[in-house]
């Protein structure tokens, strides 16, 4: 996915200039010629980087970044102020401490231009996983402390009953709690490697991916079960649509109901279709790359790009039977802790 960036310039031939090499450089463009503009536009999305113009006609550049500060909507944005040679360092000086995040001078050549922001955006994306690291860092230690204070608020329960009624009974409850507390935190230890080793995954909720993907499958019938959130990335809107687009094209399913579930670690989504089902022969076969099966040919191409996308997100994809018609395939994929 592009990375956006809302330039606020009202001169048009910048607004051109800019917007055709920061394009050819690989970013979407969104232009504002002043306040008004630019923040209708942030009505409607949130840019990863502003690049605004200190001198506009009415309404400045600095007057633009104060606003921007001082709206709890908008105050986290990155802004970088354009300036130029003749700008007062005043000027600069003000853009700064109104809480700007860098400054781009022009006249900028081309090259330099594209190394700046560039500079700029790297910085942005380590400043957005730190603090998807701290939100998750909290709620993992928000976890680890409800489950060890309810199994020590155990423990203490026991203790008494042990102490006052002679309960040793009492004794293999305290040992199971302990167990469980240790489990809690191998656990937790275990999901703190796999993000540190993930950092550029993000949260996605299981539902809101499939009514994306199935609208574009009007004539076919969906049933879902059960809800859940995973960390993935963009490619799991194509490891959901290969598995349905597999289900009708090479299944002839018209019908697919989908059930998630989960356990302390991960989410598992099934996805049961109606259609001619996958012969014993060749299950251990589909999700190899180029496999062919049948008229219709290919049967293993989307599939195998399910499999390399589950490996990738240390998840596991599998073919069971269905008990009445049609094949079932099982994505198990890493939850997030809630």
């Amino acid at each position: 996915m592009k990375s956006t960036i809302l330039l606020v310039d009202d001169e048009m031939y910048n607004q051109k200039i800019y917007s055709k090499i920061l394009k050819d450089a690989g970013y979407e463009v969104l232009i504002a010629k002043d306040s008004q503009e630019a923040f209708s536009t942030l009505e409607k999305t949130k840019p990863d980087m502003l690049l605004i113009d200190i001198v506009l006609h009415g309404e400045s550049g600095i007057d633009i970044l104060k606003e921007i500060r001082s709206d709890n909507a908008l105050k986290d944005l990155f802004v970088v102020m354009i300036t130029s040679k003749l700008t007062t360092r005043d000027d600069q000086s003000a853009g700064l401490e109104q809480g700007a995040d860098g400054y781009i001078v022009r006249p900028i050549e081309k090259r330099e231009l594209v190394a700046r922001i560039n500079a700029f955006m790297k910085h942005i994306q380590t400043l957005k996983a730190l603090k998807i690291s701290e939100e998750r860092f909290k709620i993992a230690n928000s976890i680890l402390r409800h489950d060890i204070t309810n199994d020590l608020t155990v423990i203490q329960s026991a203790l008494y009953l042990y102490e006052t009624e002679n309960d040793k009974t009492m004794l293999d409850e305290i040992k199971k709690r302990v167990e469980m507390s240790l489990d809690t935190i191998a656990r937790q230890r275990e999901h703190e490697i796999f993000l540190n080793a993930h950092v550029e995954l993000d949260e996605y909720d299981i539902v809101d991916v499939l009514n994306k993907v199935t609208i574009n499958y009007p004539e076919l019938e969906v049933s879902i079960n059960g809800k859940g959130k995973i960390y993935a990335d963009n490619a799991v809107f194509s490891v959901f649509d290969n598995i349905i687009s597999n289900a009708i094209k090479h299944g002839k399913s018209n019908k697919i109901d989908v059930d998630i579930t989960a356990d302390e670690e991960y989410c598992t989504i099934s996805f049961a279709d109606n259609g001619t089902g996958i012969p014993d022969n060749i299950k251990d076969k589909i999700f190899d790359k180029g496999f062919h099966y049948g008229p219709s040919g290919h049967t293993g191409i989307g599939l195998y790009i399910v499999k390399k996308t589950l490996d990738d997100y240390e998840g596991e994809v599998y073919v069971e039977d269905n008990n009445t018609k049609g094949a079932v395939i099982i994505l198990k994929m890493r939850k997030v802790m809630s």
